[in-house]
């Protein structure tokens, strides 16, 4: 009696592994995407200067990825989003597991609004009240531990306001 040819248990193998290799290189799940690190300082008006590294996200695609699937982020850290107009942003927390603070930024590097504590993982959308330059995403609280506030300046190229 002849073996009957069952395709699927003959790629099996080759589907799990073509799925394991795509889920360690992050493209199944949208991880693939690395961001550069930089030192911002935010000029605090009490005079008091901030330093925080950040990973930049420039492209639409690191942009669209942003924070999302991160278990954790250490807590003098964050990402900024750099935008080449100033426009009404709009943000939401898809996919990211971890509370933020979002910070929006005008062309001159002033915080113009702070979103504090945005929840994890919601579809609700996070707008800039006045158009932004830029968005300083922070762990949940961190504004208040640091004594951010809005009118504080970030220092940085992108805005033309780096301390010497």
């Amino acid at each position: 009696m002849l073996a009957r040819f069952n395709s699927l248990n003959f790629f099996k193998p080759l589907y799990v592994l073509f799925f394991m290799i795509f889920a360690l290189t992050g493209i199944v799940w949208g991880q693939g995407v690395t961001f550069p690190l930089e030192t911002i300082m935010i000029e605090q008006q009490t005079g008091k200067l901030l330093s925080l590294r950040v990973e930049v996200a420039t492209t639409p695609q690191e942009q669209q990825q942003g924070l999302m699937f991160r278990q954790s982020m250490p807590y003098d850290q964050g990402m900024i989003f750099f935008f080449n107009q100033p426009k009404i942003v709009s943000m939401w927390m898809r996919n990211t597991y971890i509370p933020l603070d979002m910070l929006f930024i005008d062309k001159q590097g002033l915080i113009i609004a702070i979103q504090a504590r945005v929840i994890p993982q919601s579809d609700n959308l996070i707008v800039s009240p006045k158009p932004a330059a830029a968005v300083l995403e922070i762990n949940g609280g961190a504004s208040d531990k640091f004594g951010i506030q809005v009118g504080d300046r970030v220092l940085h190229p992108f805005f033309a306001t780096a301390k010497p």
